[in-house]
């Protein structure tokens, strides 16, 4: 976004956001955010009114923009109004390189500015180090490795965890340290191993950040906020490659970041690494011509020269547009062969070097674009060590009722409704499937269901 927002202050372009899909926010994303959230730099102008947004949007001049799509922060803009899904442009905004605007300021409004001055006043930043490693939230996006590129990757983690704890002793030498997170084992080891260490009160929840800050959006959103500003507040930071503390550097720009890069994309090293990464990514951004190009030379190095050829056709053909859904599940099948991809993944689970969270995160990518089978078999990889997951089994149970498997769905189902009893969708799922299995007592789950889910919305507001 401040990237954009130099853009637009270079080429004399109004900002405008559309903010509706933000997950930090109960009800009116749009409002929510500029009613806590000023982004200001002299000669911007946002525009955050939907129906101007809108209108903008309807205008003949108005040109879709791949995000994916390079737009150099030079270039002149290739029409008046440019909508981009997403804020995402590598060229335009790589992380740590990034145009801001002369003069520009993220500030704190309402409720939310209170709420941090509230967690984070009454303490003396002047000399505190921070040490911040963010990890389960979106590694592909900040450019690093996850554990679907990288079946290894919760032993490079935990090392590049313990790597960022060694580094944050050394440079405090004594002086406070604050640790923060979104993982609650990398926090509770980094304040037994640091003296002078302390974090701000908070929940730091065992589930990927995104599902918690989704259930919990103003606690969540509060608590992030609080942790991004009083990473601002110190003196210098130990972080891994991240848009978070990039944000606490536009927030303080005289705040000097210690970035850790060892996690970043492709440094694994060796061939097999290399290969299976480009598999992945194909499978994540199929519509994008440069992992088809990536996973041709990884295959090239692999002496796969047809499998390269392959790759190299593809690429050519996605460049080309306007390929269909199936046609590009086909490529990622048949080229890409992510099937593979889940083999290595299932052994990376039997050998017990685990990521839980992530696995359920990739099945669910697998379920919504329309790799059914493959979903189900990582879920089934899984299911041993899930007990009590509520959301492991709500996705299996959906799995299995695509696949049509509906004794198996409304065993997952039930599963799921035991494991989190007051979620609504275990058991909107459980009362679909008893009612396509013909069972007189879909009914009551239905209702049960409903009753959650005024509950949850009671809850929210």
């Amino acid at each position: 976004m401040s990237a954009y927002a130099g853009y637009c202050v270079r080429h004399g372009m109004a900002l405008a956001l559309d903010m509706r899909r933000l997950p930090y926010f109960a009800k009116d994303a749009q409002t929510g955010f500029f009613d806590t959230f000023a982004l200001t730099a002299p000669g911007l102008r946002v525009i955050g009114d939907l129906d101007e947004i809108e209108a903008l949007a309807a205008r003949p001049e108005c040109r879709n923009w791949h995000r994916y799509r390079p737009l150099a922060f030079e270039q002149t803009p290739p029409a008046p109004i440019l909508e981009i899904d997403g804020v995402l442009n590598r060229r335009l905004a790589p992380w740590y390189a990034a145009k801001v605007p002369p003069g520009y300021r993220i500030e704190l409004k309402g409720w939310l500015k209170s709420e941090v001055e509230a967690r984070i006043g009454g303490r003396d930043w002047r000399d505190v180090v921070g040490v911040h490693h963010r990890h389960g939230n979106g590694e592909i996006l900040e450019s690093r490795e996850d554990f679907t590129t990288a079946p290894d990757y919760a032993a490079r983690a935990a090392a590049a965890g313990d790597a960022l704890i060694a580094d944050g002793a050394a440079r405090a030498a004594g002086r406070p340290i604050l640790v923060a997170g979104d993982t609650r084992d990398f926090v509770a080891r980094a304040l037994a191993r640091l003296p002078g260490a302390f974090a701000l009160p908070q929940h730091v929840p065992d589930v990927p950040i995104m599902e918690y800050l989704r259930a919990q959006p103003a606690q969540g959103l509060a608590e992030a906020a609080a942790d991004m500003w009083a990473l601002a507040s110190c003196t210098e930071v130990v972080c891994v490659t991240s848009g978070f503390t990039e944000a606490a550097t536009l927030i303080n720009p005289r705040l000097k970041l210690h970035v850790h890069d060892g996690l970043r994309l492709g440094r694994g090293g060796n061939k097999t690494f290399l290969l299976h990464s480009a598999r992945a990514h194909a499978f994540y951004r199929p519509d994008y011509p440069p992992v088809w190009r990536d996973l041709a030379e990884a295959l090239r190095a692999m002496g796969d020269a047809e499998g390269a050829q392959a790759s190299e056709t593809t690429a050519r053909d996605v460049a080309s547009g306007g390929l269909s859904k199936p046609a590009l599940e086909r490529y990622v099948r048949e080229i890409a062969r992510i099937d593979l991809v889940v083999a290595q993944l299932k052994q990376s689970l039997r050998d017990g070097n685990a990521e839980a969270h992530a696995a359920r995160q990739f099945a669910q990518r697998l379920l919504s674009s329309g790799y059914v089978d493959l979903a189900a078999d990582l879920l089934e990889a899984m299911a041993s060590t899930r007990a009590m997951d509520g959301p492991f089994w709500t996705l299996s149970a959906l799995t299995y009722e695509k696949l049509g498997r509906l004794p198996q769905a409304c065993d997952a189902a039930r599963r799921a409704v035991a494991a989190t009893p007051g979620v609504p969708d275990a058991r909107l799922v459980l009362a679909r499937v008893l009612k396509r299995m013909g069972d007189p007592r879909a009914e009551a789950e239905l209702a049960a269901a409903a009753h959650a889910l005024i509950n949850q919305r009671r809850t929210k507001s």
